[in-house]
């Protein structure tokens, strides 16, 4: 005898999201791009990171036009969709389409609605694409973290980070780890003081 089993997770149903970290897919229509819409919405996702030398984008937006909107671009890990409606909703839909995925609407009559609701839920968009990618960007490094046994043996303490990073040197009171990057690298020190 065989049986299904009719219960699935949202992982094993689903395909897999797709998208860089930190990378928002905004579906909307390119005159509402153009306009206020656009503008709110590139105000709430794209403002720059405070306190950085070189101005960069706390989320990196992408923006497709409903009418090409296919199956590839519903796989990304941030949607946020612009509608025209009759009524005026915000919703937040999880694992839509892929998984880990999370899906924003934003629904209204008129443009005044739309920019009323990215005014009062934009901070809260924000907030979510930020926590769901930290716990994306923590699932990656547990699948593969960096070794810290030397870490702990010395200083007691555990480290979950990515793989990437090297030893770059080594002493009695003194770590220097080391991740290459395209644009240079990133470095941590840990170190003991009195």
């Amino acid at each position: 005898l065989t049986a299904c089993n009719f219960f699935t997770s949202d992982k094993n149903a689903l395909p897999d999201s797709e998208g860089d970290i930190n990378e928002v897919s905004i579906i909307i229509d390119d005159v509402y791009w153009n306009g206020d819409v656009g503008d709110s919405l590139r105000a709430k996702l794209a403002h720059s990171i405070d306190g950085l030398n070189k101005e960069e984008p706390v989320l990196k937006i992408n923006q497709f036009s409903p009418k090409i909107v296919n199956n590839q671009i519903n796989l990304q890990r941030n949607l946020v969709i612009i509608q025209q409606h009759d009524e005026t909703e915000f919703i937040h839909v999880e694992n839509k389409y892929a998984y880990p995925q999370n899906v924003f609407y934003f629904k209204g009559p008129t443009i005044k609605d739309l920019l009323q609701l990215i005014t009062l839920h934009g901070e809260i968009l924000e907030s979510s694409i930020h926590f769901y990618e930290l716990l994306k960007v923590q699932e990656d490094m547990a699948a593969s973290p960096f070794n810290d046994k030397r870490i702990q043996n010395q200083y007691k303490i555990s480290l979950l980070m990515p793989y990437q990073y090297r030893y770059a040197l080594v002493n009695d009171n003194f770590l220097w780890l080391k991740k290459e990057l395209s644009t240079g690298s990133n470095s941590l020190l840990i170190y003991k003081v009195p």
